[in-house]
């Protein structure tokens, strides 16, 4: 038995140290929550805008999941053009209230370059988010992460159009992160059992990799195991076709990789059993 980390946690506070470090997504996020915050104080004020939302609404962000912040956002930039109208019409500007100092930031925000720049920001953080959902939901999703963390990387810089100023300091945030918080050897060595991954050509057999299969012999494994293991993962590394008849072969990409294993392990008896075990 060996524990790892909780993931989501560890994705929720790569996500609060993006907010809080990176100043365009915390000024694109700040300006959706005075717009959020005023809309709903005023009970009267609330009535008339779900008329032109067409009583979909916002969301407040929760203070303890930071995920919330960049989900708050898209509630917002979903209701682009409705608040749009709704600022400028008359209905608008018979409140007292939206003649007042915050009342006129969230005009003033509301016809704006705010949806460009918040629309940035969702683009840049969908992945990670995503990579969130993946490991919140129900199921096993172990021999996924590794893999989905790598992807949010490369969509990142892609997303900030490769400006170094935009990215780079949050692929340190994110890297800090992934080594500390979010992502353990057993998570590599969960990806390496991942059939699907490991025989894509996005595969990389990396330093981690080797790191997590040596974690594993080192941790997990009987003494009278280690040698039998490392003879199948290197067996396991040559893709020996009798891993890859037609079933198997098919499974790659329909099936959970636990049940790949536990269909067509039995040559690598010992790695099926680890595989199995891990990928649960």
């Amino acid at each position: 038995m060996h524990k790892t980390r909780c993931v989501a946690h560890g994705i929720q506070l790569l996500l609060k140290d993006i907010y809080e470090e990176i100043n365009w997504v915390k000024v694109a996020t700040d300006e959706a929550r005075i717009i959020v915050m005023f809309m709903t104080r005023y009970t009267v004020l609330h009535v008339v805008m779900k008329e032109y939302t067409k009583y979909r609404q916002l969301r407040q962000s929760c203070a303890t999941r930071f995920a919330s912040n960049f989900l708050m956002l898209q509630f917002v930039l979903d209701l682009d053009n409705e608040l749009r109208l709704f600022v400028a019409s008359s209905e608008w500007r018979r409140f007292d209230y939206c003649t007042i100092e915050s009342g006129t930031r969230v005009t003033e925000i509301i016809q704006s370059d705010f949806w460009a720049r918040g629309r940035e920001v969702i683009k840049t953080i969908e992945l990670l988010v995503r990579v969130l959902h993946l490991v919140d939901g129900d199921g096993s999703t172990a021999g996924y992460l590794y893999e989905a963390m790598m992807r949010a990387k490369v969509a990142i810089k892609e997303r900030c159009n490769s400006e170094a100023s935009k990215y780079e300091r949050i692929w340190e945030l994110f890297e800090n992160h992934r080594i500390n918080n979010i992502i353990h050897p057993i998570h590599v060595v969960a990806a390496f059992l991942n059939p699907s991954y490991f025989f894509s050509q996005n595969f990389r057999e990396d330093r981690e990799i080797k790191d997590g299969i040596n974690f594993i012999h080192e941790n997990l494994l009987l003494i009278e195991e280690k040698h039998q293991f490392m003879r199948e993962v290197q067996l396991y590394c040559s893709r020996p076709s009798t891993l890859f008849i037609a079933t198997p072969k098919m499974m790659l990409q329909t099936s959970h990789p636990r049940i790949w294993w536990d269909y067509s392990g039995d040559d690598l008896p010992m790695l099926k059993k680890y595989a199995i075990r891990i990928l649960n």
